[in-house]
């Protein structure tokens, strides 16, 4: 329309009349400031970008301090084989951290702490799970809807979590984070300064990845990363407080074929709260057309995970489950993953259990 307008001045009177003269200046005017201020609105945008580019790129050129193992938690480690005493040696500790050394227990058993991280011995490496991706983000795995949902189920794990009581300290455990770490957002805004926390995983490239981000944002928490399986924690019995079970239970079944929480048990304290978000069917073909998908999934995964079978399989485990509470339909990421549900789509679930003798 503005070429249009030019041209037609043009055809009148060549632009030799004073009043056409005037009116393709105010053409020309205003599509000069109008360029002015995109200019200034590109540049600032670029300004922007670079210092974002710069802050980034900072992040992972700079030192970063490397966190160890706090001396704190010496108390709490035992062999898992016999419960014995763990005698820590050949340590390098700096500011009461432990960032390598030893763990031996007299019956033999050895643990190693390599860069402030436990490790036990022939843990299977992240890239052997057939259900994992190396080269895809979470935001190609899921769109950005379901990471929206995603996160609204932690808002609702954490309001239950601050619901609950609080002691002037626990010691917290988080475990199998490979595909949601709850406590990676969510630490801060827990009220007690004084918990100690035990995050473990059995891929030890998920523990090395994810050590390293909390040591970029320099947390006053005292933390323990372990690359360690569940059955074989070296924590002593009875010692921990609380278990945040985020996704942990599916995620395990689906690789392992064991029920998580059997095999947490031993570590928590009587009366310890777990809290947790799990997953739910009404329907047994949903399992069925999930191993059509995934061969490799265990064919008892339905008896974890059939409605009201998740509740069964935690009583007989040792704990009492105290409430539920729906979140959401997962439909959708259901059919995107392949799985074409049907009238009864599987579900998130909130729980909130503790451990009874």
């Amino acid at each position: 329309s503005e070429i249009l307008n030019i041209l037609s001045l043009y055809r009148i009177s060549h632009v030799k009349a004073p009043k056409e003269a005037y009116q393709l200046l105010r053409i020309f005017q205003k599509k000069l400031d109008d360029l002015q201020e995109t200019r200034q609105e590109l540049d600032s945008s670029i300004n922007r970008l670079n210092g974002m580019i710069s802050e980034i790129k900072s992040q992972f050129l700079s030192t970063r301090t490397e966190r160890g193992i706090h001396v704190s938690f010496l108390d709490i480690l035992a062999c898992p084989d016999c419960c014995g005493e763990l005698i820590l040696s050949d340590a390098t500790i700096i500011n009461s951290q432990i960032i390598s050394g030893q763990l031996q227990c007299s019956c033999g058993r050895l643990f190693s702490i390599r860069g402030g991280i436990l490790y036990d011995d022939g843990l299977p490496s992240m890239f052997s799970n057939t259900f994992f991706e190396e080269q895809t983000t979470l935001l190609e795995d899921y769109d950005p809807h379901t990471i929206v949902e995603v996160k609204e189920d932690e808002r609702q794990l954490l309001t239950q979590i601050l619901a609950g009581p609080t002691p002037a300290s626990q010691t917290v455990l988080e475990s199998n984070f490979r595909t949601w770490f709850f406590l990676l957002k969510n630490i801060d805004a827990l009220r007690n300064a004084g918990n100690r926390y035990i995050f473990a995983e059995q891929y030890p490239e998920v523990v090395q990845y994810y050590k390293a981000v909390f040591d970029t944002f320099d947390y006053p928490h005292k933390y323990m990363f372990m690359a360690c399986r569940p059955e074989c924690y070296p924590i002593r019995r009875h010692t921990l407080d609380m278990w945040i079970d985020y996704m942990d239970c599916i995620d395990y079944s689906e690789t392992e074929s064991r029920f998580l929480p059997e095999l947490i048990h031993p570590y928590l304290r009587e009366n310890a709260y777990v809290h947790g978000v799990t997953f739910v069917s009404k329907d047994t073909l949903y399992f069925q057309k999930l191993r059509k998908l995934h061969p490799e999934l265990p064919d008892n995964l339905h008896s974890y995970f059939y409605q009201g079978n998740f509740q069964i399989m935690l009583k007989n485990s040792g704990y009492q489950m105290i409430s539920t509470k729906f979140l959401r339909e997962i439909r959708k990421s259901s059919v995107q993953n392949g799985m074409d549900v049907t009238q009864s789509p599987p579900y998130r679930m909130l729980y909130l259990a503790k451990t009874v003798p």
